[in-house]
């Protein structure tokens, strides 16, 4: 009985690996990756029960290619940026209050 559940689990996550779907114009769907598609040829690779098989059908069989969601690899969480220990506007203004006092005229 486990080795039932561990199959029918590991089944389930194979077919959510492949993102990409194929639908031939009779009616045949295929879910796999997209390799090469121009308009001699698309190839694709499917993966059923284990095995990897490469198709490569005529543009004029194929109905429907829906594309899946590109897996990104994941990435560390983005770090907060430090806060300044102070302000720089009150460092300008200590500096300019510690100034010694200026006189107008020329000097003597």
């Amino acid at each position: 009985m486990r080795y039932v559940i561990a199959t029918v689990l590991l089944a389930g996550m194979a077919s959510v690996c492949f993102g990409d779907t194929l639908l031939t114009t009779d009616g045949r769907k295929f879910e796999g990756t997209l390799v090469r598609q121009d308009e001699s040829a698309v190839v694709f690779d499917v993966v059923r029960a284990g095995a990897s098989t490469r198709i490569t059908l005529d543009p004029r069989e194929v109905l429907k290619i829906t594309k899946g969601p590109i897996e990104q690899p994941p990435t560390a969480a983005p770090k907060a940026a430090p806060k300044p220990a102070t302000k720089p506007t009150a460092v300008q203004s200590t500096a300019v209050a510690d100034a010694p006092p200026q006189s107008p005229g020329p000097p003597p």
